[in-house]
Formats: C-alpha cells, structure tokens, sequence
C-alpha cells in the first residue's frame, strides 16, 4: 500500500472507513496516499492498538471520493469532523456505492474519447 516518491498534492488514493471497538457506531472517514501509515498513526492514540480498516478503496482523485462518500453520508455526521455515527457496514456498502459510480464515470468518458477521436 506504500507507494515512494509520492506527495500530498497528489490526486489518487485512497479513501478508508476506520473503526474502534470503543465506538462500535462511529466510523472515522478519510482519504490517504499511504493506508497503511496512515492506520499507524491512529493506533498511538489507542493503547490498545484497536483502530481496524473497515473498508478501503482506491481512487484516481481520493479527495473528491471521499467528498462523495461524506455527502452521501452527511446527514450522520457527527459535528464538523470525519467521524459519523453510522454502522461499518452500512458505510462500507456507501464507499462501494461511490467506488462502482467513479468507475462508471471513467468508463463512460473514455468511451465519449473514443467517439470524438473518430
């Protein structure tokens, strides 16, 4: 999941759903170049090292995904922060939701490409 030589600014991704079983009704919603650190960096707020990734997909642009996923989710937003009072899977099934849309809109766009090309 690491990718070297890559920055902040750069567009592709990926966006991650992350529980804690302290809160067994809030997922934490987020985008990242690198999941893996940045998982690392939740577990040393927990002594327990309990932060698990709910659900993860990758993105050409991780920012507008993730903009996506927290718009189909805002009515379970909890105050101006990414976390949502939602159940894991019910974002999950969401995140999948934004992920099939995305895919279908790169689909379509190379194909209106083909068509002008002609």
């Amino acid at each position: 999941m690491a990718i070297t030589g890559r920055t902040r600014t750069d567009p592709d991704g990926w966006v991650y759903i992350l529980t804690n079983p302290a809160w067994p009704s809030h997922c934490k919603i987020g985008k990242a170049l690198d999941l893996k650190d940045r998982v690392k960096v939740y577990q040393t707020g927990s002594p327990y090292r309990d932060y698990r990734v709910a659900a993860s997909a990758y993105f050409k642009n991780r920012k507008a995904a993730e903009r996506d996923l927290h718009e189909l989710l805002r009515g379970h937003r909890i105050g101006k922060t990414e976390w949502f009072f939602v159940h894991p899977e019910d974002a999950s099934a969401m995140l999948r939701r934004v992920s099939k849309r995305r895919r279908h809109e790169r689909t379509r766009a190379r194909a209106v490409g083909k068509r002008s090309a002609r």
